[in-house]
């Protein structure tokens, strides 16, 4: 499972080639819209173009970063003008990543977005890193939430977008223990080992806080990468592990 962004596939043919094999080679391709690199979404044309040179599984409809009602005025808009398109591997699936300045905005979002002729074609909800800062720097408390919503909603699944820098591990773990929880991403494995940092497979935290992602962390020389990537590789397989549920490894 891949997840990439819009301006990327619009900047690279490179990057847009390979999501494209991906894609074509039966992987899941998830497209997203970029708000969180950009601080706003892509426009429905530039989806739609992404879309067209990578053909995606699913897509993250546009969102409004904690606004609640601007964020389904714009995915609704946008489903309905690309919904037509035969852009998708496949059935077309959608994710939807609700908005809101709180937990309760949040579900108002949610709940105002399933609601409408759209949000009836919504596959997979999406779970901002930031939520986090409601419950005491762990979306542990929410997802317990949520269990009670998605008991009522079987036929959604629900996919983590970026992984704690306060603690990986426990957050993985965490969402390890919902079956609903299909998937998490996050460039941080990358980035922690980029930087040289391995995470610590027993305490669970890493030897050095969070360095962020280097300038130009998509424009990576490769020389760069090869030169890291046995600590990339090690901070991969880790999470992988612990996404597994696997605690001590």
């Amino acid at each position: 499972m891949h997840l990439i962004l819009v301006p990327q596939v619009l900047a690279s043919d490179e990057y847009a080639q390979y999501y494209a094999e991906r894609s074509k080679a039966g992987d899941t391709v998830i497209l997203d819209n970029g708000v969180f690199e950009q601080g706003q979404s892509s426009s429905p044309e530039e989806i739609l173009e992404a879309s067209r040179l990578v053909r995606p599984t699913e897509i993250v409809l546009p969102d409004v970063l904690r606004d609640l009602s601007g964020t389904v005025d714009v995915a609704y808009s946008t489903f309905w003008e690309l919904n037509q398109k035969a852009v998708f591997q496949g059935h077309p699936q959608w994710m939807f990543v609700p908005q809101g300045k709180s937990y309760t905005e949040w579900v108002a979002c949610r709940d105002l977005m399933l609601d409408t002729s759209a949000g009836q074609s919504v596959s997979t909800i999406g779970i901002f890193e930031e939520t986090e800062d409601w419950f005491e720097g762990s979306r542990l408390a929410m997802l317990t939430e949520e269990s009670v919503f998605w008991n009522k909603n079987r036929h959604l699944k629900y996919h983590l977008l970026g992984m704690s820098e306060k603690d990986l591990r426990q957050d993985i773990l965490n969402a390890s223990l919902f079956s609903w929880v299909r998937s998490m991403d996050s460039g941080k494995c990358v980035a922690y080992g980029l930087a040289g940092i391995r995470l610590n497979p027993i305490v669970g935290d890493v030897r050095e806080t969070y360095p962020g992602r280097p300038k130009d962390f998509f424009e990576t020389e490769r020389e760069a990468v090869e030169e890291r990537l046995a600590d990339i590789d090690w901070n991969i397989r880790l999470a992988n592990k612990w996404a597994e549920g696997k605690v001590n490894v």
